[in-house]
């Protein structure tokens, strides 16, 4: 298997008398592959986890194990719940989908895609779709980066004709005190990148030269060159929106809402890979400011489009609940609020790179983990809740690549053709088939 690395190491570790469902063993072993970077593998044997690769036998691991798997014990273990699934039976109902706004959204894309083909490159270049440059960092070819371009743009374009959202742009760094104050250090520190600049001092500036051409792992350290950090790396888009809101009333009469996209950047360790987890990555984001009536109305609504997207693109699909991996002692309370109130639905699509399917957009319902903390109100004095729905734009386009046989841009528009986008939105929305909604 590609993913062992030279002369690694298997090890088992018991986790206690505990008994570990689903998602408390993915939450296991992703802290695993985090906190120990060499592990490649991670698996489940009875009462115990066997761990694969150069960290296997580190001190500590035997510890750690027992440890999350106490904590992570109380984690239900209760399946996804699934909204849609495009290999079930039955006609959806997508009469909450902007039909116009989709078609006009798509017109665009075509007529964009059949400019880009006429502007193809001369020459040789390559046709891989990712070439790796680092751990979880690709370099991509022509074509998929104008799929990638295309796709972020319909869904922007979509949004503001069907919601009037505001277009934004929004910058890759992102204060710390904005990402602490958002309460992400608590939730999500594990995507945390600081942003270190030289030491402007110059007997610190000038010496470094020196010491990287020497690197004396007994001496001094590259932090010691480096100011203190103010900025970290963008780990979720949303979070540059809530700071310029601060101890705002918006407007209670419609939602505020804002479309934007930008490159994300999660320093994943482990789980880092080429195709799904990725260390940069691009997302197109769309925010919901409003009241619980109107998010509640919206939530629907933006489900249907998730659904609406991955028919029109021919993907074999699924839109179903999910949780996000948490990190702490607070992991199995969080994950459990996610599953109960069913705050956070992914669009999985399945295809040859990923047979057990991989999330390409996620709706998540954040109440008010953002907008209390940063003061944000309504103007009629009644609490403000946030929503929003990001795509992984690289992710939607190998789902969409892998839908037409390749990332061509002439196979790309003849699947477009052949699924009949120009031919009638509206009834190929009509004509998709879900499986009915699963009871609890």
């Amino acid at each position: 298997m590609k993913d062992i690395v030279e002369n690694a190491r298997q090890e088992s570790f018991p986790m206690g008398q505990v008994v570990l469902g689903r998602q408390a063993r993915r939450t296991l072993a992703t802290q695993l592959r985090f906190h120990y970077p060499g592990v490649a593998r991670v698996e489940f044997e009875g009462d115990s986890v066997v761990l694969t690769g150069r960290s296997a036998g580190a001190v500590g691991v035997a510890d750690l194990v027992l440890r999350l798997a106490k904590e992570l014990s109380s984690i239900p273990d209760r399946s996804p719940r699934v909204r849609f699934d495009s290999n079930g039976e039955g006609s959806i109902d997508l009469s909450l989908v902007d039909s116009n706004a989709l078609a006009a959204a798509f017109s665009g894309l075509v007529a964009e895609l059949e400019e880009q083909r006429a502007l193809s490159p001369r020459g040789s270049y390559t046709d891989r779709i990712g070439t790796r440059t680092g751990r979880g960092l690709n370099l991509y070819s022509h074509d998929f980066s104008v799929l990638c371009d295309l796709l972020d743009r319909f869904i922007g374009n979509y949004f503001q004709r069907a919601y009037r959202a505001q277009r934004i742009a929004v910058p890759s760094m992102i204060r710390a005190e904005d990402v602490d104050r958002a309460g992400y250090f608590d939730t999500a520190r594990q995507h945390i990148s600081f942003v270190s600049p030289f030491d402007p001092h110059p007997a610190v500036y000038d010496e470094f030269p020196k010491f990287w051409s020497q690197r004396d792992p007994a001496g001094r350290g590259i932090a010691d060159f480096l100011s203190a950090p103010e900025e970290v790396l963008t780990p979720a888009m949303c979070l540059h929106c809530f700071p310029v809101l601060a101890s705002a009333a918006v407007s209670s009469e419609a939602p505020t809402i804002m479309t934007f996209s930008g490159r994300c950047f999660r320093d994943e360790k482990g789980n880092l890979n080429q195709v799904e987890r990725l260390r940069e990555f691009t997302v197109r984001e769309n925010l919901f400011i409003g009241s619980e009536k109107d998010l509640e109305r919206l939530h629907g609504e933006l489900a249907d489009f998730t659904i609406a997207v991955a028919a029109l693109f021919g993907l074999d699909f699924r839109l179903e609940t999910a949780t996000d991996i948490f990190f702490g002692e607070q992991a199995s309370q969080r994950t459990a609020s996610q599953m109960l109130w069913d705050s956070k639905f992914e669009l999985v699509a399945l295809h040859d790179d990923a047979p057990d399917g991989v999330a390409v957009a996620s709706l998540n319902q954040h109440h008010s983990h953002f907008t209390r903390p940063f003061e944000i109100s309504l103007d009629d004095g009644t609490p403000a809740l946030s929503m929003c729905l990001g795509f992984g734009i690289e992710r939607l386009a190998r789902a969409v690549a892998a839908a037409a046989g390749g990332h061509g841009l002439e196979l790309i528009q003849s699947h477009l053709d052949r699924i009949g986008i120009l031919d009638g939105v509206d009834s190929e929305l009509k004509s998709t088939h879900h499986s009915s909604l699963e009871q609890e």
